[in-house]
């Protein structure tokens, strides 16, 4: 049992240690759709088990534990940011599941697309269109919590929306398009937001912009990873992914046959996958 009359000091993924704060605790489980007897009690277990140095990501694995064991959809959707960085090691697949959001959220999308600029050829992650308007959408991928996207990805990705609208514009070449975005699946630096506002690049992150944010989105329309789910053998998720189920939506549609066929899994595994997709968007 912790001392409270003085604070708990807890590990960062940044290396830094911070007190433990319930209060924020709290929040993290509210976002997740618990409920407030529900947060409490994982809170009140948690602290019990609170000493210096432990880190955050032990601290989220006890919840997580805890929570499975009495609200199923809301451990599964407290697990997103762990979600969505079990979609690497590689960045395609998230390339796959930020088209997918953009297309559940009214955009005609391509993937790896290659696109002439002024002086050089581009591969762009994403085109998304949208009322005629097309914006490249630039992926920024990082597989382990901590890390920021900065200065340097925002003004990358700034450079080759200038390459190419030149390219457009004043050698007809390429492809037009009228703006950029870049979508990562952690936290901006504020360098990164600061010249992204000074230069009209959209950004969407990890609690970037504030209100709508890259968890609120997913969580608002139900747009969750098909790594989302659990009980993932190894290389499930990518044969999913492959096969067009980047969503768990995508999969909790389909009759376990249709599963069985589109994945090649068993009719045992595909019912399990498919109705704990049911559950969590129930």
């Amino acid at each position: 049992m912790p001392d409270f009359d003085r604070m708990v000091l807890v590990l960062k993924a940044s290396g830094r240690l911070e007190p433990f704060d319930g209060g924020k605790f709290l929040r993290s489980l509210s976002r997740g759709g618990i409920s407030k007897p529900v947060a409490l009690q994982v809170l009140k277990e948690v602290e019990a088990h609170l000493h210096d140095g432990i880190s955050t990501r032990e601290i989220y694995q006890m919840a997580s534990q805890l929570l499975s064991s009495v609200d199923l959809r809301g451990s599964l959707r407290y697990s997103l940011k762990d979600a969505i960085m079990s979609l690497g090691p590689s960045g395609f697949p998230f390339e796959d599941f930020v088209a997918s959001v953009l297309s559940n959220l009214g955009y005609s999308v391509s993937v790896g697309n290659i696109v002439n600029g002024r002086c050089v050829k581009h591969e762009v992650d994403v085109i998304a269109i949208k009322r005629e308007s097309a914006k490249m959408v630039e992926c920024k991928y990082h597989n382990y919590k901590g890390v920021y996207t900065g200065l340097k990805e925002a003004m990358y990705t700034y450079a080759r929306l200038l390459d190419i609208t030149e390219g457009y514009s004043e050698r007809h070449i390429g492809a037009k398009i009228d703006s950029a975005m870049l979508v990562t699946n952690t936290k901006f630096s504020e360098d990164a937001v600061t010249f992204a506002e000074c230069r009209g690049l959209e950004l969407l992150g990890w609690g970037h912009p504030e209100r709508n944010g890259l968890e609120k989105i997913v969580d608002r329309y139900m747009l969750y990873p098909i790594t989302i789910l659990r009980g993932l053998e190894p290389g499930e998720a990518g044969t999913l992914v492959s096969c067009g189920l980047v969503l768990v939506k995508d999969l909790a549609r389909l009759k376990e046959v249709e599963v069985c066929e589109k994945a090649g899994i068993s009719k045992g595994r595909a019912m399990y996958l498919r109705d704990q997709a049911r559950a969590l968007l129930a």
